[in-house]
């Protein structure tokens, strides 16, 4: 009975999500000001649980990829097809920005915010559309989260390769490469051509794209962080979870949110410890892209290196 009924529920909440965003930007004008964050970094980094423990602080007021505000703002940033669309765009900048984009981001966003709360956002390839986000808001901070690439390659699998998610509407819709493989196709599509476009098309297993959206994810943040100067801040999913309390103090701060040691030590206890490394995380890539993955993997100290085809 629940494989006939979970579609059509996740689809009717789709459907009534995408009406809220249209009756919100109605509702609301967006004239006030108001505090934004972006939590951002590559999905199955850890942006889940650090943003859950955000959003527990009542200085916080938390947006869990919240797609279709996104959608109703600009269509082309529905990667996975989730509403409809099917060419997106997983790379944004500045020019993908009009004017009634910003007034629709003021009154999604700004109309569903608190004068005295800080609102953070958690899409994590928002890591890929700085420059889009900094023309809606140029005063929004910015905490990007990165994990052990090969540690997050076997997280995408797992999802990738769910057999209970599904949707009425889209039969085709891969709980992470969304509908007939958009997200991988728009992602492609895009990808500026540093990234070794020539090595691009053997890329076919699910582990292997997967390195690569991790690895994209990774550098295209830190190309843009630069700019961003002291409103951006990026930790590790390791130091997350075996430096508690002091990384989840450097986010408050940085946030200018206020806390308390009780409830960081609160906080602390819903962390479980970084896995490890082992046998089953081997992962093989073409030439010059498994240096590009390698090359992250060390300047982020993390275990574990991928394979030369």
């Amino acid at each position: 009975m629940n494989r006939t009924i979970k579609p059509v529920l996740r689809s009717t909440k789709f459907l009534a999500l995408r009406v809220k965003a249209k009756l919100l930007t109605m509702l609301f004008s967006g004239g006030s000001e108001f505090e934004i964050a972006f939590l951002v970094g590559c999905g199955r980094s850890g942006t889940t649980i650090l943003g859950q423990i955000l959003s527990s602080n009542p200085r916080v007021s938390y947006l869990n990829e919240p797609y279709h505000f996104w959608a109703e703002i600009n269509p082309e940033t529905d990667v996975t097809g989730l509403f409809g669309r099917r060419t997106a765009k997983y790379f944004m900048s500045a020019d993908d920005v009009s004017p009634l984009a910003r007034k629709k981001f003021a009154a999604l966003f700004g109309g569903t915010s608190s004068k005295s709360q800080l609102m953070v956002e958690k899409t994590p390839h928002n890591a890929c559309r700085v420059g889009f986000l900094q023309q809606l808001n140029a005063r929004a901070k910015y905490v990007n989260i990165v994990r052990n690439g090969l540690l997050v390659v076997r997280s995408i699998k797992v999802a990738a390769e769910e057999n209970e998610y599904r949707l009425l509407h889209k039969p085709k819709y891969n709980p992470w490469w969304g509908d007939d493989g958009a997200r991988w196709e728009n992602l492609i599509a895009g990808c500026p051509s540093e990234y070794c476009s020539d090595e691009i098309s053997v890329l076919h297993s699910n582990s292997q794209r997967a390195a690569f959206e991790w690895l994209v994810n990774v550098r295209e943040f830190e190309l843009r962080s630069a700019e961003l100067g002291d409103n951006q801040l990026t930790i590790t999913y390791q130091e997350l979870t075996e430096s508690s309390e002091r990384t989840l103090a450097e986010v408050c701060d940085f946030l200018s949110v206020e806390y308390k040691d009780s409830w960081l030590e609160d906080q602390k206890a819903r962390l479980r410890p970084e896995r490890s490394v082992d046998k089953a995380s081997r992962l093989d890539l073409p030439p010059s892209l498994c240096d590009m993955f390698n090359n992250a993997q060390e300047k982020y100290g993390f275990e574990g290196r991928a394979k030369k085809l």
